[in-house]
């Protein structure tokens, strides 16, 4: 069910603090060669801390009472990420969780994980923030579909920051999260039959002129030689996999 997002604004504001912080770190990973390690660090920190809150107002809108954290007085105590995400799987088989959030809880799992890896020892050299940031996208969709906020209101910047996470995801995990995408979309809007496939990260996943998946902004163009209708993108710095050229005849699509 979607949840009023006045009753768990604070929860939410938490959250979407930890995102910024996070999204801060990752700027500064992109711009800067110096304290790599640091920022990776905080970048899994951060989203860390967002988890923790996403999974609170997950389970909320689950079981609104959160009797599960109630002791025998019916005081509320705060449960540790994991403690959450236990109380969450109960309701796997009840239908009340879709399975792109069945593999959300999987992923958030894995970010645990690597959270306590780091917390917990000396400090790694080979950091992989690929987990967070898929954890980040992953959580944004879920926030939208629960508590009906836009990932764009978020992080409303020219060129879209989600490119940038997008970009931090490891070329052998992002199958998984182009899949995860396209679960999502296919929940979310049951009533749309096909999404167009992206010519820029080759998901599924084209919505509203642009991408669900690598956020790039897509257009629809006809082929000056075979007249074929496709789709292109504009910013050829966020290329990924495929070029701006017809896909029945190769030709690239003509200048305005």
């Amino acid at each position: 069910m979607k949840l009023n997002i006045e009753l768990v604004k604070g929860l939410w504001e938490n959250a979407r603090d930890s995102m910024f912080h996070a999204l801060e770190h990752i700027s500064e990973l992109g711009s800067t060669d110096e304290n790599k390690i640091h920022h990776r660090k905080w970048i899994i920190l951060s989203a860390h801390l967002a988890a923790e809150c996403f999974l609170k107002i997950l389970l909320k809108s689950l079981d609104p009472s959160e009797s599960q954290f109630k002791d025998s007085k019916g005081r509320t105590w705060f449960p540790s990420l994991s403690e959450t995400l236990l109380a969450i799987r109960k309701f796997e088989q009840s239908g009340e969780l879709k399975q792109s959030e069945q593999k959300l809880l999987d992923l958030l799992e894995k970010l645990n994980k690597v959270r306590n890896e780091i917390i917990h020892r000396d400090l790694p050299n080979d950091i992989d923030p690929s987990v967070a940031a898929w954890s980040i996208l992953a959580m944004l969709r879920a926030f939208s579909s629960r508590i009906g906020v836009a990932t764009r209101e978020i992080f409303d910047q020219v060129p879209p920051i989600e490119t940038d996470i997008v970009n931090l995801i490891r070329w052998h995990k992002l199958g998984e999260y182009q899949a995860f995408v396209e679960q999502s979309l296919r929940e979310d809007y049951p009533n749309i039959p096909f999404f167009p496939q992206c010519p820029n990260c080759g998901t599924m996943a084209i919505l509203n002129d642009s991408c669900e998946s690598c956020f790039v902004e897509i257009s629809r163009v006809e082929c000056r030689n075979c007249m074929e209708e496709y789709y292109i993108f504009s910013d050829q710095k966020h290329r990924l996999f495929f070029g701006n050229v017809c896909p029945n005849c190769g030709v690239s699509p003509t200048k305005d």
